[in-house]
C-alpha cells in the first residue's frame, strides 16, 4: 500500500519523481515484496514510454535510477520506439545499465553516434563522446579518432579517467537537500526503526542486531 500511494504520488506530480525515487531507495525493503517489485517495474515502464518521447530527462533519469538499483532489468518493449534520441544524462544511465545487464537493447539502437560525430569533442555533447569510447559503448572508429585525436581527452583516456559516479547504482541511501548518496547497508536497522515508530514487534533477529550495534557503537 505504501508502495502504491508513492508511485501514484510520483505519476501525478512528475516534479515529485525525485523525492519518490530517493525515498524507495532510502528504504529499499519495502521494495523487496513480489508486489512491490512488479508494481514498481510498471512504473518504470509506463514513466519511460510517456516521458521519453517528449525528452523529459527528469523523469526518465530517476526511474532509471531506481531500476539500476533495485536490479530491474529493462526490457525493449519497455520504449515505444528509438526514434527519440536520449539526452546525455539518459545516455550515461543507459550506458551503466548496460554495462551491468540491466539494459536489453543494444546502445546502437538509438543512434546516437551521428549526434555525437557532429557534436565532435569540442561540442555540446563531448562528455557522452568521451565515455562511450572510454567505456566501449561504441567500436565507431571515427569516434574512437576523434576523441583520441584531443590531446587532453587522450590523456584522460590512457589514464582511464571517467566522470561518471558508477556507485551510484549501488546506493543505499539518497540525501536529496545534500545531493549526496551513501553506499553500504544500513536497511535492517532503518527497518528495525520503522517496526518501533509503528508498533511492531521485532524479530529475534532484530533483537540481536540491536545488541550489537549497542556493543560495538
Amino acid at each position: 500500500m505504501v508502495v502504491d500511494a508513492l508511485l501514484r504520488f510520483a505519476r501525478d506530480f512528475a516534479q515529485c519523481t525525485e523525492i519518490v525515487v530517493a525515498f524507495l531507495i532510502s528504504n529499499r525493503w519495502i521494495c523487496d515484496s513480489t508486489y512491490a517489485q512488479r508494481r514498481i517495474r510498471d512504473w518504470i515502464r509506463l514513466t519511460i514510454r510517456r516521458q521519453m518521447p517528449h525528452s523529459h530527462d527528469f523523469e526518465v533519469s530517476w526511474c532509471l535510477l531506481l531500476a539500476g538499483v533495485l536490479r530491474i532489468k529493462i526490457e525493449s518493449s519497455d520504449f515505444d520506439s528509438f526514434d527519440d534520441q536520449p539526452s546525455s544524462v539518459v545516455l550515461a544511465l543507459l550506458g551503466m545499465l548496460r554495462e551491468r545487464k540491466l539494459l536489453e537493447p543494444s546502445l546502437e539502437k538509438w543512434g546516437w553516434r551521428s549526434r555525437l560525430a557532429k557534436s565532435g569533442v569540442h561540442g555540446a555533447d563531448w562528455l557522452p563522446l568521451y565515455e562511450a569510447v572510454l567505456r566501449g559503448w561504441t567500436g565507431d572508429q571515427k569516434l574512437i579518432r576523434a576523441v583520441n585525436s584531443d590531446p587532453l581527452l587522450k590523456k584522460l583516456l590512457l589514464a582511464k579517467i571517467t566522470f561518471l559516479e558508477n556507485q551510484i547504482l549501488d546506493a543505499t541511501e539518497i540525501n536529496i537537500d545534500r545531493r549526496v548518496f551513501t553506499k553500504g547497508s544500513n536497511r535492517r536497522k532503518r527497518r528495525r526503526g520503522w517496526k518501533r515508530r509503528h508498533g511492531q514487534s521485532l524479530s529475534i533477529r532484530d533483537f540481536f542486531e540491536d545488541l550489537d550495534e549497542d556493543q560495538y557503537s
